[in-house]
Protein backbone atom coordinates (compact mmCIF):
# COMPACT_ATOMS: atom_id res chain seq x y z
CA UNK A 1 0.00 0.00 0.00
CA UNK A 2 2.73 2.26 0.80
CA UNK A 3 4.92 1.83 -2.30
CA UNK A 4 1.67 2.23 -4.56
CA UNK A 5 0.70 5.50 -2.70
CA UNK A 6 4.41 7.25 -2.72
CA UNK A 7 4.64 5.67 -6.95
CA UNK A 8 1.20 7.39 -7.67
CA UNK A 9 2.89 10.68 -5.73
CA UNK A 10 6.10 10.59 -7.82
CA UNK A 11 5.07 9.39 -11.14
CA UNK A 12 1.55 11.07 -11.92
CA UNK A 13 0.32 13.59 -8.70
CA UNK A 14 4.14 15.28 -7.94
CA UNK A 15 5.42 18.51 -9.83
CA UNK A 16 8.48 18.62 -8.46
CA UNK A 17 11.06 15.56 -8.17
CA UNK A 18 13.89 15.42 -6.32
CA UNK A 19 16.14 12.89 -5.73
CA UNK A 20 18.46 14.93 -3.55
CA UNK A 21 18.64 14.46 0.35
CA UNK A 22 16.70 17.86 1.62
CA UNK A 23 13.81 16.70 -1.31
CA UNK A 24 13.94 13.43 -0.85
CA UNK A 25 12.84 13.80 3.01
CA UNK A 26 10.14 16.41 1.73
CA UNK A 27 8.29 13.96 -0.40
CA UNK A 28 8.66 11.46 2.64
CA UNK A 29 6.57 13.73 4.67
CA UNK A 30 3.81 14.07 2.87
CA UNK A 31 3.96 10.12 4.66
CA UNK A 32 3.65 11.26 7.96
CA UNK A 33 0.36 11.32 8.50
CA UNK A 34 -0.87 8.22 6.98
CA UNK A 35 2.01 6.19 8.27
CA UNK A 36 4.07 7.69 10.59
CA UNK A 37 6.21 5.33 12.61
CA UNK A 38 7.73 4.23 8.99
CA UNK A 39 8.38 8.05 8.03
CA UNK A 40 10.46 8.63 11.40
CA UNK A 41 12.33 5.50 11.05
CA UNK A 42 13.38 6.45 7.38
CA UNK A 43 13.85 9.97 8.16
CA UNK A 44 16.50 9.02 11.06
CA UNK A 45 17.73 6.50 9.06
CA UNK A 46 19.11 9.33 6.15
CA UNK A 47 19.69 11.84 8.90
CA UNK A 48 22.16 9.50 10.14
CA UNK A 49 24.15 9.21 7.03
CA UNK A 50 26.88 11.40 5.32
CA UNK A 51 25.61 13.90 3.19
CA UNK A 52 27.69 12.76 0.16
CA UNK A 53 26.65 8.60 0.66
CA UNK A 54 23.00 10.38 0.38
CA UNK A 55 23.84 11.80 -2.65
CA UNK A 56 25.00 8.79 -4.20
CA UNK A 57 22.00 6.57 -2.41
CA UNK A 58 19.46 8.67 -3.19
CA UNK A 59 17.89 6.92 -6.69
CA UNK A 60 18.40 3.51 -4.65
CA UNK A 61 15.96 4.31 -1.82
CA UNK A 62 14.20 5.67 -4.35
CA UNK A 63 13.62 2.37 -6.28
CA UNK A 64 12.85 0.70 -2.52
CA UNK A 65 10.32 2.67 -1.78
CA UNK A 66 8.62 3.16 -5.30
CA UNK A 67 8.90 0.10 -6.66
CA UNK A 68 11.53 1.12 -9.63
CA UNK A 69 14.17 -1.91 -8.78
CA UNK A 70 15.45 -2.81 -11.52
CA UNK A 71 14.64 -0.23 -14.23
CA UNK A 72 17.46 1.92 -12.86
CA UNK A 73 18.14 3.22 -16.60
CA UNK A 74 14.75 4.79 -15.57
CA UNK A 75 13.20 5.13 -19.66
CA UNK A 76 10.26 4.63 -18.88
CA UNK A 77 9.93 6.46 -15.67
CA UNK A 78 10.97 9.35 -17.74
CA UNK A 79 8.16 9.16 -19.97
CA UNK A 80 5.42 8.39 -17.38
CA UNK A 81 6.38 11.86 -15.42
CA UNK A 82 7.22 14.39 -18.30
CA UNK A 83 3.55 15.87 -18.99
CA UNK A 84 3.63 16.84 -15.47
CA UNK A 85 6.77 17.60 -13.82
CA UNK A 86 8.29 21.28 -13.08
CA UNK A 87 11.41 20.59 -11.94
CA UNK A 88 13.57 17.55 -12.04
CA UNK A 89 16.97 17.26 -10.37
CA UNK A 90 18.29 13.91 -10.42
CA UNK A 91 22.72 14.54 -9.66
CA UNK A 92 25.02 12.67 -7.78
CA UNK A 93 23.09 9.77 -8.42
CA UNK A 94 24.46 6.66 -10.37
CA UNK A 95 21.91 6.72 -12.56
CA UNK A 96 22.82 4.37 -15.90
CA UNK A 97 21.89 4.30 -19.38
CA UNK A 98 20.25 5.98 -22.52
CA UNK A 99 18.07 8.72 -21.77
CA UNK A 100 14.53 8.52 -24.00
CA UNK A 101 14.26 11.06 -26.90
CA UNK A 102 11.53 13.14 -28.29
CA UNK A 103 10.06 13.56 -25.05
CA UNK A 104 7.75 16.53 -24.38
CA UNK A 105 7.68 18.36 -21.21
CA UNK A 106 5.27 20.92 -21.35
CA UNK A 107 5.73 22.64 -17.53
CA UNK A 108 9.43 21.71 -16.81
CA UNK A 109 11.44 25.01 -15.69
CA UNK A 110 14.46 23.20 -15.07
CA UNK A 111 15.84 20.12 -15.32
CA UNK A 112 19.77 18.75 -13.56
CA UNK A 113 20.67 15.28 -14.61
CA UNK A 114 24.70 16.05 -13.47
CA UNK A 115 27.61 13.88 -12.53
CA UNK A 116 25.98 10.24 -13.36
CA UNK A 117 26.24 7.67 -15.14
CA UNK A 118 24.06 8.50 -18.34
CA UNK A 119 25.29 7.54 -21.89
CA UNK A 120 24.27 8.07 -25.44
CA UNK A 121 22.76 11.10 -27.34
CA UNK A 122 22.00 14.23 -26.50
CA UNK A 123 18.19 14.29 -25.16
CA UNK A 124 16.02 15.79 -27.72
CA UNK A 125 13.48 16.95 -25.02
CA UNK A 126 11.15 19.68 -25.86
CA UNK A 127 10.86 22.02 -22.91
CA UNK A 128 10.81 25.80 -21.52
CA UNK A 129 13.62 24.81 -18.87
CA UNK A 130 16.12 27.61 -18.53
CA UNK A 131 18.72 25.64 -16.45
CA UNK A 132 20.51 22.53 -19.03
CA UNK A 133 22.57 20.16 -16.43
CA UNK A 134 23.87 17.12 -17.89
CA UNK A 135 27.57 17.75 -16.95
CA UNK A 136 30.02 14.62 -16.23
CA UNK A 137 27.93 11.69 -17.62
CA UNK A 138 29.23 9.81 -21.04
CA UNK A 139 26.77 11.14 -23.37
CA UNK A 140 28.00 11.41 -26.86
CA UNK A 141 27.54 13.13 -30.54
CA UNK A 142 27.02 16.32 -31.52
CA UNK A 143 24.29 18.65 -30.19
CA UNK A 144 21.12 19.22 -32.68
CA UNK A 145 21.08 21.76 -34.90
CA UNK A 146 17.94 22.57 -33.59
CA UNK A 147 18.55 23.09 -29.74
CA UNK A 148 17.00 26.64 -29.99
CA UNK A 149 13.88 25.26 -31.14
CA UNK A 150 13.87 22.73 -28.38
CA UNK A 151 14.21 24.40 -25.72
CA UNK A 152 14.26 28.04 -26.24
CA UNK A 153 14.10 29.56 -23.36
CA UNK A 154 17.45 28.27 -21.91
CA UNK A 155 19.93 30.75 -19.62
CA UNK A 156 22.57 28.21 -18.40
CA UNK A 157 23.80 25.39 -20.49
CA UNK A 158 26.27 23.10 -18.31
CA UNK A 159 27.51 20.03 -21.08
CA UNK A 160 31.12 20.00 -19.14
CA UNK A 161 32.80 16.67 -18.66
CA UNK A 162 30.92 13.90 -21.53
CA UNK A 163 32.10 13.02 -24.91
CA UNK A 164 30.39 15.43 -27.57
CA UNK A 165 31.85 15.47 -30.74
CA UNK A 166 30.98 17.70 -33.68
CA UNK A 167 31.33 21.53 -34.12
CA UNK A 168 29.61 24.13 -31.62
CA UNK A 169 26.10 24.40 -33.41
CA UNK A 170 25.42 28.41 -34.52
CA UNK A 171 22.09 28.12 -33.43
CA UNK A 172 23.43 28.22 -29.63
CA UNK A 173 23.20 32.04 -31.06
CA UNK A 174 19.33 31.67 -31.13
CA UNK A 175 18.87 31.50 -27.73
CA UNK A 176 18.84 35.42 -26.80
CA UNK A 177 18.89 34.75 -22.92
CA UNK A 178 21.94 32.85 -22.84
CA UNK A 179 23.67 33.79 -20.03
CA UNK A 180 26.00 30.49 -18.88
CA UNK A 181 27.91 28.27 -21.83
CA UNK A 182 29.89 25.55 -20.58
CA UNK A 183 30.95 23.50 -22.94
CA UNK A 184 34.48 22.22 -21.46
CA UNK A 185 36.86 18.59 -21.64
CA UNK A 186 34.29 17.68 -24.49
CA UNK A 187 35.55 16.86 -28.03
CA UNK A 188 34.16 19.66 -30.02
CA UNK A 189 36.01 20.59 -33.51
CA UNK A 190 35.82 23.23 -36.07
CA UNK A 191 35.59 26.83 -35.74
CA UNK A 192 33.86 28.92 -32.80
CA UNK A 193 30.92 30.15 -34.01
CA UNK A 194 31.37 33.91 -34.95
CA UNK A 195 27.74 34.63 -34.50
CA UNK A 196 28.38 33.61 -30.70
CA UNK A 197 28.73 37.18 -29.14
CA UNK A 198 25.66 38.68 -30.92
CA UNK A 199 23.73 37.08 -27.56
CA UNK A 200 23.18 40.16 -24.96
CA UNK A 201 23.43 37.88 -21.76
CA UNK A 202 26.58 35.93 -22.30
CA UNK A 203 28.42 36.17 -19.57
CA UNK A 204 30.16 33.01 -19.27
CA UNK A 205 31.76 31.18 -21.99
CA UNK A 206 33.64 28.09 -21.22
CA UNK A 207 35.14 25.93 -24.12
CA UNK A 208 38.56 25.05 -22.79
CA UNK A 209 39.70 21.42 -23.19
CA UNK A 210 38.34 20.30 -26.66
CA UNK A 211 39.66 20.19 -30.07
CA UNK A 212 38.31 23.87 -31.70
CA UNK A 213 40.79 25.35 -34.14
CA UNK A 214 41.46 28.70 -36.10
CA UNK A 215 41.38 32.16 -35.05
CA UNK A 216 39.22 33.68 -32.26
CA UNK A 217 36.28 35.37 -34.15
CA UNK A 218 36.35 39.26 -34.15
CA UNK A 219 32.96 39.24 -33.31
CA UNK A 220 33.73 38.74 -30.02
CA UNK A 221 34.70 42.20 -29.58
CA UNK A 222 31.04 42.63 -29.42
CA UNK A 223 30.84 40.59 -26.58
CA UNK A 224 30.73 43.31 -24.11
CA UNK A 225 28.90 41.88 -21.01
CA UNK A 226 31.08 38.65 -21.02
CA UNK A 227 32.92 38.79 -17.81
CA UNK A 228 35.14 35.04 -17.78
CA UNK A 229 36.45 33.23 -20.99
CA UNK A 230 38.05 30.43 -20.82
CA UNK A 231 39.34 28.89 -24.30
CA UNK A 232 42.39 26.98 -23.87
CA UNK A 233 43.14 23.54 -24.32
CA UNK A 234 42.40 24.14 -28.03
CA UNK A 235 44.12 24.51 -31.19
CA UNK A 236 43.35 28.47 -31.91
CA UNK A 237 46.61 29.91 -33.59
CA UNK A 238 46.95 33.40 -34.84
CA UNK A 239 47.80 36.79 -33.11
CA UNK A 240 46.46 37.70 -29.48
CA UNK A 241 43.14 39.86 -30.71
CA UNK A 242 44.27 44.08 -30.43
CA UNK A 243 40.35 44.26 -29.23
CA UNK A 244 40.58 42.44 -25.84
CA UNK A 245 40.85 45.67 -24.01
CA UNK A 246 37.49 47.08 -25.24
CA UNK A 247 35.56 43.85 -23.16
CA UNK A 248 35.23 46.24 -20.17
CA UNK A 249 33.41 43.38 -18.25
CA UNK A 250 36.06 40.86 -18.61
CA UNK A 251 37.51 39.40 -15.57
CA UNK A 252 39.26 36.59 -16.57
CA UNK A 253 40.89 35.71 -19.62
CA UNK A 254 42.21 31.99 -20.24
CA UNK A 255 43.92 31.20 -24.13
CA UNK A 256 46.21 28.93 -22.23
CA UNK A 257 47.95 25.76 -24.11
CA UNK A 258 47.08 26.90 -27.72
CA UNK A 259 49.27 28.48 -30.72
CA UNK A 260 48.80 31.48 -30.39
CA UNK A 261 52.11 33.54 -31.87
CA UNK A 262 53.64 37.14 -31.79
CA UNK A 263 53.47 39.83 -29.28
CA UNK A 264 51.32 40.70 -26.61
CA UNK A 265 49.62 43.45 -27.65
CA UNK A 266 49.27 46.69 -25.50
CA UNK A 267 45.79 46.92 -25.84
CA UNK A 268 45.51 44.11 -23.30
CA UNK A 269 46.74 46.25 -20.95
CA UNK A 270 43.84 48.75 -21.28
CA UNK A 271 41.46 45.76 -20.08
CA UNK A 272 39.56 47.65 -17.08
CA UNK A 273 38.20 44.40 -14.88
CA UNK A 274 40.58 41.68 -16.01
CA UNK A 275 41.80 39.77 -13.02
CA UNK A 276 43.20 36.37 -14.48
CA UNK A 277 45.03 36.47 -17.15
CA UNK A 278 46.81 33.28 -18.59
CA UNK A 279 48.12 32.81 -22.00
CA UNK A 280 50.64 30.23 -20.96
CA UNK A 281 51.76 27.51 -23.16
CA UNK A 282 51.64 28.79 -26.73
CA UNK A 283 53.99 30.71 -28.82
CA UNK A 284 54.06 34.39 -27.81
CA UNK A 285 57.41 36.37 -27.99
CA UNK A 286 58.47 39.89 -27.11
CA UNK A 287 58.88 41.09 -23.75
CA UNK A 288 56.60 41.54 -21.20
CA UNK A 289 54.68 44.80 -21.98
CA UNK A 290 55.77 48.17 -19.80
CA UNK A 291 52.14 48.65 -19.64
CA UNK A 292 50.93 45.53 -17.76
CA UNK A 293 50.35 48.06 -14.72
CA UNK A 294 47.47 49.41 -16.32
CA UNK A 295 45.74 46.04 -15.44
CA UNK A 296 43.53 48.31 -13.09
CA UNK A 297 41.65 45.72 -11.40
CA UNK A 298 44.71 44.09 -9.99
CA UNK A 299 46.68 47.71 -8.87
CA UNK A 300 43.49 48.10 -7.20
CA UNK A 301 42.04 45.72 -5.74
CA UNK A 302 39.25 46.05 -7.07
CA UNK A 303 35.87 43.53 -5.69
CA UNK A 304 34.50 41.44 -8.11
CA UNK A 305 31.64 38.48 -8.06
CA UNK A 306 34.20 35.60 -9.19
CA UNK A 307 33.35 32.56 -11.02
CA UNK A 308 33.67 29.99 -7.94
CA UNK A 309 35.50 27.55 -9.73
CA UNK A 310 38.49 30.25 -10.38
CA UNK A 311 38.62 31.88 -7.10
CA UNK A 312 42.03 30.53 -6.25
CA UNK A 313 43.70 31.66 -9.07
CA UNK A 314 42.13 35.27 -8.86
CA UNK A 315 44.82 38.12 -9.46
CA UNK A 316 47.06 36.33 -11.25
CA UNK A 317 49.10 36.51 -14.80
CA UNK A 318 50.77 33.25 -15.75
CA UNK A 319 52.84 33.89 -19.26
CA UNK A 320 54.78 30.00 -18.71
CA UNK A 321 56.03 27.76 -21.38
CA UNK A 322 56.37 30.63 -24.17
CA UNK A 323 59.45 32.24 -25.99
CA UNK A 324 59.19 35.62 -23.88
CA UNK A 325 62.63 37.56 -23.74
CA UNK A 326 63.81 41.05 -22.14
CA UNK A 327 63.60 42.11 -18.44
CA UNK A 328 60.99 42.08 -16.08
CA UNK A 329 59.23 45.77 -16.30
CA UNK A 330 59.28 47.34 -13.01
CA UNK A 331 56.55 48.50 -13.75
CA UNK A 332 55.06 45.40 -12.83
CA UNK A 333 55.60 46.09 -9.25
CA UNK A 334 52.38 48.51 -9.57
CA UNK A 335 50.25 45.54 -9.27
CA UNK A 336 49.57 46.02 -5.91
CA UNK A 337 47.03 42.81 -5.11
CA UNK A 338 49.28 40.83 -7.66
CA UNK A 339 49.12 37.16 -5.66
CA UNK A 340 50.08 35.25 -8.60
CA UNK A 341 52.72 35.78 -10.99
CA UNK A 342 54.19 32.78 -13.30
CA UNK A 343 57.15 33.71 -15.56
CA UNK A 344 58.80 30.10 -15.96
CA UNK A 345 60.67 28.07 -19.07
CA UNK A 346 60.67 31.63 -20.89
CA UNK A 347 63.63 33.26 -22.18
CA UNK A 348 63.78 36.72 -19.44
CA UNK A 349 67.02 38.15 -18.49
CA UNK A 350 68.17 40.38 -16.20
CA UNK A 351 68.32 40.38 -12.32
CA UNK A 352 64.89 40.34 -10.53
CA UNK A 353 64.02 43.62 -9.27
CA UNK A 354 65.50 44.32 -5.98
CA UNK A 355 62.58 46.09 -4.64
CA UNK A 356 59.91 43.11 -5.42
CA UNK A 357 58.46 43.32 -2.04
CA UNK A 358 56.41 45.94 -3.26
CA UNK A 359 54.31 42.96 -4.48
CA UNK A 360 52.84 42.83 -0.50
CA UNK A 361 49.76 40.10 -1.64
CA UNK A 362 51.86 37.80 -3.73
CA UNK A 363 51.73 34.07 -2.94
CA UNK A 364 53.22 32.54 -5.51
CA UNK A 365 56.40 33.70 -7.85
CA UNK A 366 57.42 31.12 -10.17
CA UNK A 367 60.85 32.56 -12.51
CA UNK A 368 62.02 29.43 -13.18
CA UNK A 369 63.82 27.99 -15.99
CA UNK A 370 64.74 31.49 -17.50
CA UNK A 371 68.55 33.51 -18.06
CA UNK A 372 67.80 35.58 -14.57
CA UNK A 373 71.25 36.46 -13.13
CA UNK A 374 72.53 38.36 -10.52
CA UNK A 375 71.59 38.48 -6.39
CA UNK A 376 68.64 36.86 -5.27
CA UNK A 377 66.69 40.21 -3.60
CA UNK A 378 66.79 39.95 0.28
CA UNK A 379 63.43 41.94 0.33
CA UNK A 380 61.83 38.62 -0.87
CA UNK A 381 61.55 37.87 3.20
CA UNK A 382 59.32 40.98 3.62
CA UNK A 383 56.26 39.64 1.56
CA UNK A 384 54.75 37.63 4.26
CA UNK A 385 51.53 36.19 2.03
CA UNK A 386 54.44 34.59 -0.39
CA UNK A 387 54.18 30.88 0.06
CA UNK A 388 55.86 29.16 -2.92
CA UNK A 389 58.75 30.76 -4.63
CA UNK A 390 60.60 28.96 -8.01
CA UNK A 391 63.91 30.18 -9.13
CA UNK A 392 65.27 27.00 -10.42
CA UNK A 393 67.05 26.98 -13.26
CA UNK A 394 68.60 30.26 -13.52
CA UNK A 395 71.89 32.11 -13.03
CA UNK A 396 71.17 33.79 -9.66
CA UNK A 397 73.76 34.18 -6.73
CA UNK A 398 73.56 34.57 -3.00
CA UNK A 399 71.35 33.04 -0.55
CA UNK A 400 67.89 32.50 -0.22
CA UNK A 401 65.87 34.67 2.08
CA UNK A 402 64.79 33.30 5.33
CA UNK A 403 60.99 32.69 5.67
CA UNK A 404 58.95 30.69 7.13
CA UNK A 405 56.04 28.66 5.56
CA UNK A 406 57.65 29.09 2.25
CA UNK A 407 58.42 26.06 -0.35
CA UNK A 408 61.26 27.12 -2.27
CA UNK A 409 62.80 24.96 -5.81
Amino acid sequence: MLKEHVSNLVTQNSRIVFLRRKALVDVLKVLSDTNPDFFQQYLRKIQDQKKQRIRRETWRQLEEIVGLKGHTSASNWFSRIASAVTELYLENNRIKGTLPQNLVFPNLAAFDLSSNNFQGPFPRWTTYATELHLYQNNFSGSLPPDIHVMMPRLKNIKLFHNSFTGEIPSSLCELTGLETLNLRNNRFSGQIPESLCVLPRLSVLLLNQNALEGKIPDTFQNCSGITHSHLGGNKLTGKLPWWLSKLSSLSMLRLQSNSFDGQIPDDLCSAPSLHILDLSENKLSGSVPKCICNLTAIVQGKSVDEYYEYQEIRDSINLSGNSIHGEIPVEILDLTYLRILNLSRNSVAGSIPGNISKLGHLETLDLSRNRFSGAIPQSLAAISSLHTLNLSYNKLEGSIPKQQNVVVN
